[in-house]
């Protein structure tokens, strides 16, 4: 098994990982001038016989938090894998609806559109969505996040955030009976145990 990130602080959470550009042999972010992205074998290109056989030789390839990074890489390296008789199987890891691929100074539409959600095979891959919470400790919490994520939330739309602009809205936030703020001494610790059960050292306080 290989784990990769979409990011190499990402990849920091995996013994032995990398990021996904490393394992690709990918310089920078990947792209030409036209934001074009082709892995190649050398000498023609980067990608060396060595990393060919280590890619066949996998029988799976992880790609952590792959909603972060550009679609073209990610079908870029599919491509590169299929055209090699690489049998290994790629499993994308992560939450679409989360941070999306970072384009300074693109627009709304072109970040979705770098998106990996934005490529018509995304749509054809098997999909395994998680059911259970495993972060929240209050169920009906976790279903509130969800629903924000799904964009079923009860929306404010008398709200000066929702009034503002066209790509965001407030919703109601019922279940939140604490705010923390940012300059309070302990505030971070006290919203971890809140949210998380955690104690001052990261541990569980059912776990002793």
């Amino acid at each position: 098994v290989l784990l990769t990130a979409a990011t190499n602080l990402a990849a920091t959470n995996y013994d032995r990982g990398m990021s996904t550009h490393a394992l690709a042999l990918l310089a920078g972010n990947g792209e030409d001038e036209e934001g074009n992205v082709t892995i190649r074998l050398a000498p023609a290109g980067r990608m060396t016989h060595v990393r060919l056989a280590l890619l066949k030789a996998a029988s799976v390839i992880v790609i952590d938090e792959f909603s972060n990074i550009h679609c073209a890489i990610v079908e870029s390296f599919l491509r590169f894998l299929h055209d090699h008789s690489c049998t290994t199987r790629v499993l994308l890891v992560g939450d679409p609806q989360q941070i999306p691929p970072v384009l300074p100074g693109a627009s709304r539409e072109e970040v979705i559109d770098a998106s990996v959600v934005s490529l018509p095979l995304y749509h054809n891959m098997q999909h395994m969505p998680l059911t259970k919470a495993y972060r929240q400790l209050c169920p009906a919490w976790a279903r509130l996040v969800r629903s924000v994520g799904a964009g079923s939330a009860e929306a404010l739309l008398d709200h000066a955030l929702t009034k503002g602009s066209e790509f965001q809205r407030a919703v109601a936030l019922p279940l939140v009976r604490r705010v923390h703020y940012v300059g309070s001494p302990g505030a971070e610790q006290r919203a971890l145990e809140d949210l998380f059960g955690l104690d001052a050292r990261g541990h569980s306080r059912g776990s002793g």
